[in-house]
């Protein structure tokens, strides 16, 4: 009913900032989110829990463009692909298995 807001921490470190969170085009359960200091995580349960999802790629830290956050992830149209922009070690992409 959105009368009040749930912390959904479980799993993440507080000492950083957060920078985008993408729901899932075809399962709302799963969530994308970069954090300044772990990357990209994936929560499967709505946020009750998250892990690490940076598994292939070489520093995982997020672009970002001083104060101004930059869109570092992106969900291609088909939902088929997550795409991460890093700091200094290129863009990387990844395929969601359905």
């Amino acid at each position: 009913g959105g009368l009040y807001w749930k912390e959904i921490m479980n799993g993440l470190s507080r000492d950083q900032e957060f920078y985008e969170i993408i729901v899932d085009k075809y399962d709302q359960n799963i969530l994308y989110l970069a954090a300044e200091r772990e990357g990209v995580m994936i929560s499967r349960d709505g946020g009750k829990s998250w892990s690490s999802w940076n598994e292939g790629m070489v520093n995982p830290v997020p672009a970002t463009n001083g104060n101004n956050v930059t869109r570092c992830l992106a969900l291609s149209a088909d939902g088929s692909t997550l795409y991460f922009g890093s700091f200094k070690s290129g863009v990387f992409r990844r395929k969601i298995s359905k």
